[in-house]
């Protein structure tokens, strides 16, 4: 049992149920502090890739050096700024967690009617994991949902700004252009109904077990040999892992989406956060049997820890009977998520390529991390 996960866990999931009751933002401020200390001050072999990118920050050897030479050149800036002012490895770790985590932090501050509830969800949706492996991914989203920021607070200049930013994230991880043009288009096409997601969520989920009927690996690899490197689709698209959560993981994230459209609140049905969500659901739908495709779907399912708590807060526009309802399903829903986490940190190989377990802090001796004995 890696009891760190869960422990974290049951913290954050008491302060979202005290929120709940009273509305105390106190509890968002433990939660997040909670959460970056978490992510920021685990040890380097804690998440793939990450001890490679402490590595080369530090001029030693890594499995990445044969790569260097390809990684976006805003990175490689970033990189050389902050080794003019720091050397340690560890604090270098610590400030990027920092700089990727506070926009979304941000967000959930302004947005969400649960923000205890919508760190919970961080862990619960899995996209905490994404934030211990995918450095340069995560360093350029945090650029882009500033740019997101600037548009919804209507700055003068606000498209111009998002453009720039846009480019500034393709800079640091080309994957980013690819979620800017979709935020683009999301924010101006309108969804006309609830029942156009009901639609689109149903018939992704059909198509998505489908492929893997017919072995999706085979059409992935033929788009893998497209010369789509660009924007990082053949890395993520040779990767054959398998979706460990299998046909429950794809249920229960239909299930949530169809919770979510169905008690939204009607004036938020058309918000920019909603739209873009729908179109997680509907990738991660459709690919849910390709582990690593995930990474390409987090700038899309971010928005998810947010839109739920419109379906499900203290300020849902709803009449008493259909918020009871909405509170009940809702509990449901948490707990097969809250059951599948618990299980996933109880039950994991230790050769896993996600390499998040154990659970060390920096100051611990983990010379006998799995990432260091089956990966480095």
């Amino acid at each position: 049992m890696d009891c760190p996960y869960i422990i974290i866990f049951l913290i954050i999931f008491f302060f979202s149920i005290k929120y709940w009751k009273r509305g105390d933002r106190r509890y968002l401020k433990i939660a997040a502090w909670l959460t970056f200390l978490f992510i920021g001050l685990r040890a380097p072999v804690v998440g793939a890739d990450t001890y490679d990118y402490v590595r080369i920050f530090l001029g030693k050897s890594s499995n990445y050096e044969a790569s260097v030479d390809t990684w976006e050149p805003l990175f490689v800036m970033y990189n050389y700024i902050l080794s003019l002012f720091i050397g340690n490895g560890q604090l270098y770790l610590f400030i990027s967690t920092f700089i990727s985590l506070f926009p979304l932090y941000y967000l959930i501050k302004r947005y969400s009617y649960n923000p205890p509830l919508s760190i919970l969800l961080f862990f619960l949706f899995g996209i905490y994991q994404i934030y211990f492996v995918a450095l340069r991914q995560i360093l350029g989203l945090a650029i882009l949902l500033w740019g997101v920021i600037y548009v919804l607070e209507g700055r003068q200049k606000k498209w111009f700004v998002f453009i720039l930013l846009s480019v500034s994230s393709y800079m640091v991880h080309r994957s980013s252009i690819i979620a800017a043009i979709v935020f683009f288009i999301c924010y101006y096409i309108p969804l006309l109904s609830r029942k156009w997601a009901y639609f689109f969520i149903i018939s992704s989920c059909s198509l998505g077990f489908l492929l893997n009927w017919i072995d999706v690996y085979k059409i992935l690899f033929l788009v893998s040999g497209m010369q789509l490197d660009f924007i990082h689709a053949d890395t993520y698209l040779q990767w054959s892992l398998k979706d460990a959560t299998g046909y429950f993981g794809i249920l229960v994230k239909t299930l949530v989406a169809l919770y979510i459209f169905k008690y939204i609140a009607e004036y938020r049905v058309n918000h920019w956060f909603v739209k873009i969500y729908l179109v997680s659901v509907v990738l991660m739908n459709i690919f849910y049997s390709v582990q690593m495709f995930s990474r390409f779907n987090l700038p899309f399912s971010v928005f998810s820890i947010i839109v739920f708590t419109w379906a499900f807060g203290q300020k849902c526009d709803i009449n008493v009977r259909v918020k009871k309802m909405a509170n009940y399903i809702a509990f449901i829903l948490l707990f097969l998520l809250s059951v599948s986490f618990i299980r996933s940190n109880m039950f994991y190989d230790l050769k896993n390529a996600s390499r998040m377990h154990p659970y060390q802090l920096f100051f611990e001796d983990y010379s006998q991390h799995p990432s260091i004995i089956y990966w480095f």
